[in-house]
Parts: C-alpha cells; structure tokens; sequence
C-alpha cells in the first residue's frame, strides 16, 4: 500500500477539489469522438464509490508539523492546509489508468475498442492534472507516533 497526502488550502476542502474533478470529467466526457450520455450526478456517484475506499482522514491529520516537514519533493507547504490520505495499492500511474478506464466501461454510449481506449487516455490525463498538484508524498505519514491514536473522519464532510 502507497500513501500520498492529498493537501487542500484551508479554505478549501477534498468535496470541492472532488466537483473540479467531476466537471472537468464531464467535460472530457461531452468533448469525446462519440460523447458519452454520462450525467454529472452519475460521474459523480461513480467516482465517489471508486475514489471512497482509498480516500480517508483521520482527526490527527494536520495536528503535527512531521505533517507537513516531512513531505518529499514539494514546496514549502502551509501547516493550515486540510490534509486527506490516498492509500492505494499500486502506483498513482496505475490508479489513475484504471480509474479512467472502469469509467468509461461504466458508461453508456461508448462503443469500439479504440474508441474506448482513447476517452480512457484522455480522462486520465484529466485525473492526474486534477490531483497531482494536491498530492505529496511523506514517508511517515500514518506510521508517526502521533498518528497511533488516530481516528477515522468522514473525508467527503471536512
């Protein structure tokens, strides 16, 4: 299992970064050689249900500057930020991949092979520029001493 920070400002939160995603797959979706007949509500369902299993937070999330100062590669990161945990278990290259192509096989009006693999190309693309810039990797994120009391939150209310 690999698990990355998804960091938002705070004044922001992981629902609203999830409503860009959704719009921007909508919008790939109408976009496409031979538009999909997806509705928002159903993009949106789908996702949720995809995305709700390796989405978590905990309430020590955040409570502690290793949340923030040990975060690899990334910028100076402001301790404000809500920070939401995705646990996946391969790369991000292969969640994103398998996400946009589950998609596309969920939706109705999307026929031929070829077509299906360029829709599924294009919305993982759309994936992984919706989140990367949110996601940052830290090496002691969950196994931290302050994380061994945590607690699960509900990701999609904080």
């Amino acid at each position: 299992m690999v698990t990355f920070q998804i960091r938002t400002p705070a004044e922001s939160n992981f629902t609203s970064l999830f409503r860009q995603m959704v719009d921007s797959a909508v919008n790939v979706l109408q976009k496409s050689e031979q538009p999909a007949t997806a509705k928002t509500e159903d993009v949106a369902d789908f996702l949720r249900r995809k995305l709700n299993p390796f989405v978590k937070t905990y309430n020590v999330c955040g409570a502690s500057t290793v949340c923030s100062d040990e975060v690899e590669g990334g910028p100076w990161l402001d301790y404000g930020d809500h920070i939401y945990l995705l646990e996946i278990p391969d790369t991000l290259k292969i969640f994103f991949k398998q996400l946009a192509f589950e998609l596309v096989n969920e939706l109705e009006g999307v026929a031929g092979a070829d077509k299906t693999q360029k829709l599924a190309v294009r919305l993982e693309k759309m994936f992984r520029k919706a989140l990367l810039s949110h996601l940052y990797y830290n090496p002691i994120c969950g196994s931290h001493e302050v994380c061994k009391t945590r607690v699960p939150k509900d990701a999609w209310s904080v």
